[in-house]
């Protein structure tokens, strides 16, 4: 279950009531961390697993990676709707706040290293020194061409995105890189729409929409026509969250994603700083090849080998 929710010091963020607590957090008077200079220009790539729950463990519900963090082992999920990348010291405590410093780190992911690796701490580290857990947040992907490859399971990044020579057609479509998220645009039932938040952290959902652009996508009349629902606690309240399949022609990201599932948000759009007219997770492209470019503002694309 996700649950949208604005936290008491403004943070706000997707969550799943399983997830293994993550936290979103704006300040960008830091300095974001910087991928290493080389000459090589070309893709340093990285291979990703996909981890569930305790009671659907084959499910795909977080986009996970190993690196290093100081020569030390790691455990990542992706998160491109959280800016911060956080090292969680006590990740089965889900009401642990995050201790508000970012200290600077050498990361390791695959052949792609980070120097000034910046990450905030959530919980205190126990004497005895386990494997890390965190998220990798999108600040890591600033300055880089990011390749999500979704059916290879991998993750490349590049410097250019001249070098992306793999490729025979990059329709880039203009993103936006605002308050931490990445906004792609879409078309939703005619809706012409430029906010649609980019979430690797919402990964089993394709398209959360406010109920209204909800009734108009599935043709049904309200939640009680619902065809998919996932109920889970949040704070230690239950929640149920409702969906069905797309009945009209939808585009995201420039391409078209037809009979997808669309879930209705738990919470209001408005209460956001972006006020995004849906959330896509990882759920809508998992037959396809993403592309983020964030090297000089914000582009987005479905790639074909």
């Amino acid at each position: 279950m996700n649950l949208l929710r604005v936290s008491t010091s403004g943070s706000i963020k997707l969550y799943f009531w399983f997830l293994l607590g993550t936290l979103t957090a704006f300040n960008f008077e830091i300095a974001h961390a910087h991928a290493h200079e080389n000459e090589d220009f070309g893709p340093k790539c990285a291979k990703f697993f996909w981890a569930g729950t305790p009671d659907n463990p084959n499910s795909k519900t977080f986009l996970m990676l190993n690196g290093y963090l100081d020569k030390r082992k790691i455990l990542l999920q992706l998160d491109t709707a959280s800016f911060d990348s956080i090292i969680k010291y006590n990740i089965n405590n889900s009401s642990l706040h995050s201790s508000g410093s970012r200290t600077s780190h050498l990361l390791q992911i695959g052949e792609m290293t980070w120097g000034g690796a910046q990450f905030s701490t959530l919980g205190q580290e126990q004497k005895s020194k386990s494997e890390l857990y965190g998220t990798a947040g999108s600040s890591l992907l600033l300055g880089l061409v990011t390749i999500i490859d979704y059916p290879a399971q991998r993750l490349c990044f590049y410097r250019t995105d001249k070098k992306l020579v793999n490729f025979q057609k990059i329709n880039w479509q203009p993103a936006l890189f605002r308050e931490g998220w990445l906004l792609i645009g879409g078309n939703l039932g005619n809706i012409q729409t430029k906010s649609l938040v980019f979430d690797t952290g919402s990964s089993l959902f394709d398209l959360v929409v406010p109920e209204l652009i909800w009734k108009r996508i599935t043709g049904k009349s309200g939640i009680q026509q619902a065809t998919f629902r996932k109920t889970g606690n949040a704070w230690g309240k239950p929640v149920t969250i409702y969906g069905a399949p797309s009945v009209i022609s939808l585009t995201i990201g420039g391409e078209p994603r037809n009979h997808i599932k669309v879930w209705v948000a738990p919470s209001d759009f408005a209460q956001y700083p972006v006020h995004p007219d849906g959330i896509v997770g990882n759920a809508a492209f998992l037959d396809s090849i993403v592309a983020i470019d964030l090297t000089n503002g914000a582009r987005f694309a479905l790639l074909s080998k």
